[in-house]
Formats: structure tokens, C-alpha cells, sequence
């Protein structure tokens, strides 16, 4: 299956972004509006079905982060911090990428 409106969406932010700038700007804000109208609807035709007994436990194994009896880290905390070490390691990897002169002379696989 095709999903040939990405690929008309896509084929036009190229075309504008070949055009020039402004033009980018321009479209990368209708676009905005256009998700922000998409976000709207969902929230209006979801909220009839909303029910808050489904929060409940809201956070079942807590903030903290603690391990338990099968070893495993649970809570937020423990969430957050597999989150933040991964985006910073790719972070640190895409922006060592960039600065060698020789790539793949000095970024070599041990």
C-alpha cells in the first residue's frame, strides 16, 4: 500500500524548500496549523470517551526508581534516565560524525 499523501506532503516541502526560505517558512507554518486543527478534532471526538478510572494506578511501580524481585529497574525515574542516556549517547554520536576530516579513518568499528 502506497500512502500517496506523504508522499504529495513530501514531495512538495522539497519543491518549497527548493524555492527558498520564505517560501518554507511559510508552508512549514500552514502545515503547523493544519496538525495543530487535526489535534483539535481528536480531542473533541476522544473526550466523550474519557474516563478517568482508567488512570488508575496512575504510576504502579512509582516515582522512584527501584528494582524489583526479578532485577529489573521500574518507576519514572528509571524511565527517564534510559531516556536521557539514550538520546544523549545519539546525540554525542551524530555530533562526533561531523567533526573528522577522515570519517571513516577515525570513527572505526573496534
Amino acid at each position: 500500500m502506497i500512502n500517496l499523501p506523504a508522499i504529495v506532503i513530501t514531495w512538495l516541502v522539497a519543491g518549497m524548500l527548493m524555492a527558498g526560505t520564505k517560501e518554507s517558512a511559510t508552508l512549514n507554518a500552514i502545515l503547523v496549523v493544519f496538525k495543530l486543527i487535526a489535534l483539535a478534532i481528536f480531542v473533541a471526538v476522544a473526550l466523550p470517551a474519557f474516563d478517568s478510572a482508567n488512570l488508575q494506578p496512575f504510576m504502579p511501580y512509582g516515582f522512584a526508581k527501584s528494582i524489583g524481585p526479578d532485577g529489573v529497574e521500574h518507576g519514572v525515574m528509571a524511565a527517564a534516565a534510559i531516556i536521557f542516556f539514550a538520546f544523549y549517547g545519539f546525540d554525542a554520536i551524530s555530533t562526533a560524525a561531523e567533526d573528522p576530516k577522515n570519517p571513516g579513518r577515525d570513527l572505526r568499528w573496534p
